[in-house]
């Protein structure tokens, strides 16, 4: 195990010892947990900037496990433990009358996010935003296109040359329906390329570039998911 994925259990553990039942209170009002810990399922559509394409085009599944310190009433710190993949699908004949999507890009990630959540209101139900930053570590790839390509990129060959890691931003909205069940929409951009020839001598990037037409890839992704806070 690397140091970085050595990092992922000492984060949640950080938030689970946290005391369930504070005396803290806001208002006169008591906190009745410091801490909650959720399940969470849903999905979310992801593109790369630097395939030449548009559009978030390629559907993944997401589930993971939360836990969220409560600052106060309105105010709370969460951290996520997400199992879910990025990418890209695009066609590699965009001559076609008809649009077939014919390339794929799959990367699967474990990924960390760690964010602040404002509540609207105090009490149920309450629609709520939040903030933060990500890390991600790369755990399977796998790329599919055909032989003969005629857009002029190729991805096939470099999936020893991806990054692992991965930093992003992440915002979202979401809306809280009880005080056990809320949906989520979030938008996340990576910071860090997934991969990029900027370390190349120019030489090198410039015959990537001619051969394959791509010199950097940068992971997005909108998702939606519904969880459930204990």
């Amino acid at each position: 195990m690397t140091s970085s994925l050595k990092l992922i259990p000492l984060l949640c553990l950080f938030l689970f010892v946290l005391p369930q039942d504070a005396d803290a209170q806001r208002r006169g009002k008591r906190i009745k947990q410091r801490f909650r810990a959720s399940l969470l399922a849903g999905f979310n559509l992801s593109q790369m900037d630097g395939d030449n394409y548009n559009g978030f085009d390629k559907f993944n599944p997401q589930f993971g496990i939360g836990g969220t310190a409560v600052i106060n009433r309105q105010s709370e710190i969460g951290i996520e433990l997400l199992y879910h993949s990025k990418g890209a699908r695009t066609e590699s004949d965009p001559r076609r009358v008809i649009n077939t999507k014919d390339r794929s890009v799959d990367l699967s990630y474990v990924e960390v996010p760690i964010y602040f959540r404002h509540n609207r209101r105090e009490t149920f139900p309450t629609v709520y935003f939040e903030g933060g930053g990500a890390f991600a570590r790369l755990i399977d790839v796998k790329i599919d296109e055909p032989v003969v390509v005629q857009d002029g990129l190729i991805l096939s060959g470099l999936e020893s040359d991806l990054q692992e890691n991965e930093l992003s931003l992440l915002l979202g909205i979401g809306y809280q329906f009880t005080e056990h069940i809320g949906a989520r929409f979030r938008y996340s951009f990576a910071l860090t390329r997934v991969y990029s020839t900027a370390d190349l001598s120019e030489e090198a990037a410039l015959q990537i570039e001619q051969e394959r037409g791509v010199m950097q890839l940068r992971n997005y992704y909108i998702s939606i998911a519904a969880f459930y806070r204990f």
